[in-house]
């Protein structure tokens, strides 16, 4: 799974025979800003269309949009307890005990090297 034509799918985790979560996880190029509620709708529908009550969207990014949480809150009835968890980089790596990393930018021992600053280089 993962990858275009992955049906919006990155990960199934099956608890049991009865239990299954969808995880959707979103690698961003700029961790600075926050997920917005589009790929919480995107889960939403594949979680509806697969008839799973459970999904976690995992990004990159350092959190989520109010409007992204007000995504996880189903409107309409179902059978099914509904749970949309959220969990952004920082979730991950506090979750996963593992210690806070400065951001990874190799490109600035370089800078230093060639005297220039970073305000100077076009990307």
């Amino acid at each position: 799974m993962g990858g275009s034509g992955d049906g919006g799918i990155d990960l199934k985790i099956l608890l049991n025979k009865k239990e299954t979560i969808l995880v959707q996880v979103k690698r961003r190029i700029d961790i600075t800003k926050n997920e917005g509620p589009q790929v919480v709708r995107e889960l939403n529908g594949v979680l509806f269309r697969e008839n799973i009550p459970k999904g976690i969207v995992v990004t990159t990014n350092k959190g989520f949009t109010d409007n992204a949480y007000l995504e996880t809150q189903v409107k309409t009835p179902t059978k099914k307890k509904y749970q949309m968890n959220l969990m952004a980089f920082d979730d991950i790596v506090g979750m996963l005990n593992l210690p806070r990393l400065k951001p990874y930018e190799p490109w600035k021992k370089y800078l230093e090297i060639l005297n220039l600053k970073h305000d100077k280089i076009v990307y």
